[in-house]
């Protein structure tokens, strides 16, 4: 078969070449000839004429070390690291400053209609959070007398109720306005659901009577 010729770049040379059949580097533009041995010798360190076998010459020294190049561009900035341990926890600061009570009041009116009201019972409300009774206030529509008692249920409404105000009842006396901001004597503590009952137990003069039951809101 007679030689052949190849051309590629010289990475894609065969590492068995066929004897005789020559061989280009496309990419460095070098010529070689396969020996029959199966080594490729370049075509620049021959001479062309009969079936040849290159030997491998003898390794040439070192040459000296060439100067050093330019810093080449800076690479891609890697990927982050992952996160370290969480370090220890702080020590708890001091407590702020208390903030100021909230303050509520439970209204109540009895209105006989230009008449003076009927003693007895006079409605419920249903306190809708949590709170203390901290006072109560009293206005009329004019001068003359009331008590009214402030009494508590819970979940046995409509039963269970029982005086609050102990012997601090919200009371005129010949007055149109009175009041007590900071009681002591009452059973003061409110929650969410509890309902309280108005009672008037006596009443003189009066035709309108407002009460506000004060009480501060944790």
């Amino acid at each position: 078969m007679p030689a052949q010729f190849h051309s590629m770049p010289v990475r894609n040379f065969p590492a068995n070449p066929v004897p005789g059949d020559i061989y280009y580097g496309s990419d460095d533009h070098s010529l070689y000839i396969a020996a029959s041995d199966g080594h490729l010798i370049g075509m620049d360190a021959i001479i062309l004429n009969g079936s040849i076998t290159g030997t491998a010459g003898a390794q040439g020294s070192t040459g000296p070390v060439g100067e050093q190049g330019n810093d080449g561009p800076q690479g891609p900035q890697g990927q982050q690291g992952p996160a370290g341990a969480t370090g220890p926890q702080g020590q708890t600061g001091p407590p702020g400053a208390r903030s100021p009570a909230r303050v509520a009041a439970i209204q109540l009116v009895i209105d006989g209609v230009g008449s003076v009201p009927s003693t007895g019972s006079w409605g419920f409300i249903r306190v809708p959070f949590d709170c203390t009774v901290s006072g109560w206030s009293l206005i009329s529509d004019q001068t003359g007398s009331a008590v009214i008692d402030v009494q508590k249920t819970g979940s046995l409404f409509p039963a269970g109720f029982a005086s609050i105000a102990g012997s601090d009842k919200p009371t005129l006396a010949s007055t149109q306005k009175n009041e007590n901001l900071n009681v002591t004597g009452w059973s003061g503590q409110l929650h969410a659901g509890d309902v309280l009952g108005f009672n008037l137990d006596s009443v003189a003069t009066l035709t309108r009577i407002n009460l506000s039951i004060l009480v501060s809101i944790p």
